[in-house]
């Protein structure tokens, strides 16, 4: 929490609701702020609901943010697995 704190007052995260994810789900900063990129991407798209109803809706289900992060985390995991492999691949 208090690398959450210090991320934010270093201007290094935003200051907004979805901090309290730090206190709820025990995230760092960095994870936050990786959902917080994919709410901003998803407002960008999708501009049928304010920031601060998305934001309230994962810090209301705050279980479900967690298991949100560990798609995320997974997809991308996968994604660069993928990747690695395709570059090991010998190119003819």
């Amino acid at each position: 929490m208090l690398e959450a704190l210090d991320a934010l007052l270093s201007d290094q995260t935003d200051d907004d609701a979805l901090n309290g994810l730090v206190m709820l789900t025990g995230f760092n900063w960095k994870m936050v702020d990786l959902l917080r990129a994919y709410c901003n991407y998803y407002l960008q798209i999708n501009n049928r609901f304010e920031r601060r109803r998305v934001h309230g809706a994962l810090i209301a289900n705050y279980e479900a943010a967690r298991l949100l992060y560990r798609y995320f985390e997974t997809d991308s995991n996968l994604t660069s697995a993928s990747a690695a492999r395709t570059d090991a691949k010998p190119r003819a």
